[in-house]
């Protein structure tokens, strides 16, 4: 339990010094029409970690069911990649 405490907490500070590094070093505040794209590598750096910690701890924190595979973490994944995939299309236009 300590363990997922500790990685929900190292999400909050990426977040934070993310969120802290786009408004005052990159001068970009969290309602401008800039900011997707300066928070991207923070959200790339987020995704990257819930992924891991999902994949190497699949087994407790899934639910166990006997009549199906679960493979809803992996729907925060694919939500990210289209998430990447649609800021980089509507750059484009």
């Amino acid at each position: 339990m300590k363990k997922n405490y500790i990685v929900l907490a190292a999400y909050m500070i990426v977040m934070g010094v993310g969120l802290f590094i786009c408004n005052q070093f990159l001068n970009t505040p969290y309602n401008s029409t800039e900011f997707s794209k300066k928070f991207l590598p923070f959200m790339i750096i987020l995704a990257v970690l819930v992924l891991c910690y999902g994949i190497k701890n699949k087994k407790e924190l899934t639910l166990h069911s006997e009549s199906k595979p679960n493979y809803g973490f992996l729907s925060t994944f694919v939500h990210t990649c289209s998430w990447v995939w649609t800021i980089f299309n509507c750059q484009r236009i």
